[in-house]
């Protein structure tokens, strides 16, 4: 995998910054759906921790591109 989209057989790059604007919005959506999962919902600790280890890692890959945008 390149990195390039192909469209009716022409490869097309998904421009970088439209790239960096749909992984902040999926990791800002994921951050609420798991922060809420985890009011609402009781869990046991096996699924819980799960649970925070996908919230730690979207707070920290959020972090990671909030950086690198400057």
């Amino acid at each position: 995998m390149d990195g390039n989209t192909t469209i009716q057989g022409e490869s097309v790059m998904i421009p970088q910054d439209r790239l960096i604007k749909y992984a902040t919005l999926f990791l800002e959506l994921g951050i609420d759906n798991v922060e809420k999962l985890l009011e609402h919902t009781d869990f046991d600790k096996f699924n819980k921790a799960i649970l925070n280890n996908q919230l730690e890692e979207y707070k920290h890959d959020l972090e990671e591109i909030r950086k690198e945008k400057g």
